[in-house]
């Protein structure tokens, strides 16, 4: 089974870290997103999956990865900021015993990401790429924006300072359906340099639960799945924008079909999202 990608870069960089006193408190309304100048970005994104479903013939493993590219242009709107993200470059493979959609090619990614967001984060997404049929079980990009911007604070944070976002998405498409809820716990750390780079470290802790539903009535396969997420965010004070965003989640949950006796399945995800520069 490939080796998933960690956190530890990031976490590591963190060593250099040097959180600002009460002798030189940060600004209000300083942890915040703004319009960025230039007002464009770009981002390399890369996620990886794999598990164990444990079915009545044995193991089986599930194993997906892909990588994509996406460009972000941003426009003044009355709600906030518009932002447009196109996806290029995407690639990747999937197989999937569970559904007998072993080996698949995830070579097409169909749809534009397009949001809202103010100085919080996320008002409303209107669009984002989808991938077609099984592939959207494990991968799906209705979350993206908010992996981009995640939830800031709207009260005055210090260092140790914490503060709680709860995303909710539903996609409902011809074949799947997912019904996803996370609660986060964010931290603000403090103070990082990454190669010369102010940034500030936030920390992000969360707890999962989600659905999906594929097929039609009287023949849906139903998967419950629930676990924990764990991320580093390192979120740039100067462009007002994310430059990383690393993140893993270890989940667990069932899976059932019709006529079938139900199976417990085991994943676990590892997330990065990289500003380009």
């Amino acid at each position: 089974m490939r080796a998933l990608p960690t956190l530890a870069p990031l976490v590591a960089a963190t060593a250099l870290a040097g959180c600002t006193g009460p002798a030189s408190p940060y600004p209000p309304g300083w942890l915040s997103y703004g319009f960025p100048s230039p007002p464009h970005a770009a981002y390399e994104i890369a996620d990886t999956v794999a598990g164990i479903a444990k079915s009545p013939v044995g193991d089986l493993e599930v194993a997906g990865e892909y990588a994509m590219s996406l460009d972000l242009s941003f426009e003044r709107a009355p709600e906030g900021i518009r932002v447009r993200g196109i996806a290029g470059g995407f690639g990747g493979t999937l197989s999937d015993p569970v559904q007998g959609a072993a080996a698949a090619d995830l070579g097409y990614l169909a749809g534009t990401l397009d949001f809202v967001m103010n100085r919080r984060g996320i008002v409303e997404v209107e669009s984002f790429p989808e991938l077609s049929g099984l592939d959207a079980e494990v991968f799906s990009f209705a979350a993206l924006a908010h992996d981009l911007f995640p939830r800031l604070p709207d009260t005055v944070v210090e260092p140790g300072g914490t503060w709680l976002d709860t995303l909710r998405w539903h996609t409902d498409g011809r074949v799947t359906e997912v019904i996803s809820r996370t609660v986060y716990d964010y931290t603000l750390v403090g103070d990082t340099v990454v190669d010369g780079r102010g940034l500030v470290h936030i920390a992000a802790a969360g707890k999962v639960e989600f659905r999906i539903y594929t097929g039609r009535a009287g023949n849906l396969t139903r998967q419950s799945m629930k676990g924990s997420s764990t991320g580093v965010i390192l979120w740039d004070p100067e462009t007002r924008l994310v430059v990383s965003h690393e993140y893993g989640r270890d989940l667990v949950g069932t899976v059932s079909r019709p006529n079938r006796a139900p199976f417990e399945l085991r994943l676990t995800e590892a997330m990065r999202i990289r500003q380009r520069r």
